[in-house]
């Protein structure tokens, strides 16, 4: 009986020995699987999920992955049919799984992280349409594990050999968000495009109001979702100045507005019941908003 015990402890022996030994190699695997995807092979992996994920070409670099962060990308360039992108690196201190989900899909990308991104350029080039440019630009997101703590971006801009510049801020604290954004001579065809490049109901109607180029400058302080949000509007036919109060899915008006209007034929396809709307030269449409009474509300607007 003895030796019989003795015998199935002999056999036992080399099961647990085998269990430990799989369990110690796939430990390592695992914990060497972020400089697996590291290698070129490990890219290319990569760039084939982005690529069947967004009907694009992709080209980058290197990657330089670690399960728990920071996670970069060096040199990337995506070109699909109408938009190009280059941009020198991204870095960002997300989960390797949490970054795999976003290269997954869009929808599932974690901005909850700090996230900087140097020097990216985009050419937006639908068909029939002028291309407009956005350059130079630079973001960074700070971030802690309760969420964002701010973001600020800042680029340049060209269209039709028009340059242009914005940067906006956002800084988070509690309940209580501030915002500044600032533009100058943005193209407004390329905010058209980024827009309403799926809903034709709407593309070049931007254009055919504003012009051709826009200077913007907003400032907001919302305290629970509620406070002022000023907006300050010049391009090249609308001049308007808004000071706006938004609290509870509305917004009103803190001061009565005027609206300035130098509009060319609008074609009647962009919006019903307007057949035709147009300023004589040098006489422009002035719209004069009272701040008694006025309220108007805000639900959500889809622009793809």
């Amino acid at each position: 009986m003895n030796k019989k015990n003795q015998n199935q402890k002999n056999v036992k022996k080399p099961i647990y020995i085998t269990l430990i030994s799989i369990s110690i190699a796939l430990a390592i695997f695992i914990f060497f699987l972020p400089a697996v995807f590291s290698t070129k092979a490990g890219t290319n992996f990569l760039i084939n999920k982005i690529e069947k994920k967004s009907n694009a070409k992709v080209e980058i670099e290197s990657f330089h992955l670690t399960w728990f962060g920071p996670q970069r990308i060096k040199d990337l360039s995506y070109k699909d049919p109408n938009i190009d992108l280059d941009v020198d690196s991204i870095t960002s201190n997300m989960s390797l799984l949490s970054f795999y989900k976003s290269i997954k899909t869009y929808k599932k990308l974690k901005l909850f992280a700090n996230t900087q991104v140097d020097n990216l350029n985009v050419v937006i080039h639908y068909p029939n349409k002028p291309h407009a440019n956005f350059n130079n630009v630079n973001a960074s997101i700070k971030a802690d594990l309760k969420g964002i703590n701010s973001i600020e971006i800042s680029g340049k801009t060209t269209e039709n050999k028009i340059s242009g510049n914005f940067t906006a801020s956002i800084h988070f604290e509690g309940a209580k968000i501030q915002s500044t954004i600032n533009a100058k001579n943005i193209p407004i065809i390329g905010i058209d495009q980024l827009l309403f490049s799926n809903n034709p109901k709407y593309q070049n109607l931007l254009s055919q109001i504003l012009g051709s180029s826009l200077d913007l400058q907003i400032e907001s302080t919302l305290d629970n979702l509620k406070g002022p949000i000023n907006i300050d509007i010049k391009s090249t036919n609308a001049n308007a100045n808004l000071n706006l109060f938004y609290e509870k899915d509305k917004i009103t008006l803190t001061k009565s507005a005027t609206i300035v209007l130098n509009l060319a034929p609008i074609n009647p396809g962009f919006a019903n019941n307007i057949t035709y709307l147009a300023s004589q030269k040098n006489s422009p449409i002035i719209t004069r908003i009272s701040n008694n009474g006025f309220s108007y509300p805000l639900s959500p607007f889809k622009t793809q």
